[in-house]
């Protein structure tokens, strides 16, 4: 829905495909981008040769993909959870036919809580981000 809201603010206000960000500059947002905003992008973020696995298979086979005109803008504007079929990341199976193949999940939940807690310092919650919104609203 991030990549879907990127295209289709932009095109909103220009009416026409051709601004930035475009579908194939969102995607590519999405996977390379991402990992050079997290200084990564030597380890992961694109199908290299030397660098981690992280792929997903989207099942394009449900409704929400048809009909086919153009698969990038499908996945962009039309791509849900539900047609991501496989995950692997650096290699491993983490989702396998639609079905999370992961057990721990109390483990997992705690390793996202401790995650949370290490950037809770550069997050705005509450009253600092609405004290941020109206900044920004004010031109400050």
């Amino acid at each position: 829905s991030n990549m879907r809201a990127a295209v289709g603010l932009q095109r909103a206000v220009h009416r026409s495909p051709s601004f930035s960000p475009t579908v194939v500059e969102v995607l590519r947002m999405a996977t390379l981008g991402g990992a050079e905003v997290l200084g990564i992008e030597d380890r992961t973020g694109s199908l290299t040769p030397g660098k981690e696995a992280d792929i997903i298979v989207l099942d394009p086979r449900r409704a929400n993909f048809y009909p086919v005109l153009d698969p990038l803008s499908q996945i962009v504007f039309s791509g849900e959870p539900e047609n991501v079929a496989y995950v692997f990341v650096a290699g491993k199976l983490l989702k396998d036919a639609g079905m999370v193949q992961y057990s721990d999940v109390h483990g997992l939940l705690q390793a996202t809580q401790r995650a949370a807690e290490r950037i809770r310092p550069w997050i705005r919650t509450g009253e600092r981000a609405q004290d941020d919104s109206r900044k920004l609203a004010d031109g400050k």
